[in-house]
């Protein structure tokens, strides 16, 4: 039986996070999964785009980007701004039927970001904007990002059973 166990989230683990080398997989996520923001250490933070390259700077046509964010605010997770003046992170954008970040935000914007470890999210989560982990907002106060903060607290308040 423990076993049994431990097989089933391994595999849960590979289906949600081994398909895209920034950790993002191609699992929608959305947000009532046990441990997502705990166990799992995913957050949603609003940021300012401090700095931005593409991971292969010889490549013409870059799908890889290694970005440092300003942490602003934590909307839901585990990940102190406080302590987290500057923090790099990668992510994969592109037009890849997995992707569902189409294109990198430019320097100085602000950004509302799901994070897992050192990796913005590549797949899609149905409590951010349009399912979209990484999009440029119009300041904290912005909308969306209330509109995520009310998304997650619906979700972590009827958390799924598997």
């Amino acid at each position: 039986m423990k076993l049994d166990v431990t097989i089933a989230l391994i595999a849960f683990h590979c289906a949600l996070f081994s398909c895209n080398p920034a950790g993002g997989g191609t699992a929608t996520v959305n947000g009532s999964e046990p441990g997502l923001f705990t166990i799992d250490r995913f957050s949603v933070v609003v940021a300012r785009v401090i700095e931005i390259k593409a991971v292969d700077p010889n490549d013409r046509h870059p799908t890889e980007f290694e970005v440092i964010l300003e942490p602003l605010a934590l909307v839901a997770g585990t990940l102190d701004p406080s302590e987290n003046a500057r923090i790099r992170e990668q992510f994969t954008a592109g037009n890849a039927v997995n992707l569902s970040i189409r294109k990198p935000p430019p320097k100085d914007a602000i950004v509302l970001a799901m994070l897992k470890g050192d990796y913005i999210v590549s797949s899609a989560a149905t409590f951010v904007p349009d399912g979209v982990p990484l999009v440029v907002i119009n300041g904290i106060g912005d909308k969306r990002v209330a509109e995520t903060l009310s998304r997650i607290r619906e979700a972590r308040a009827h958390p799924s059973k598997d």
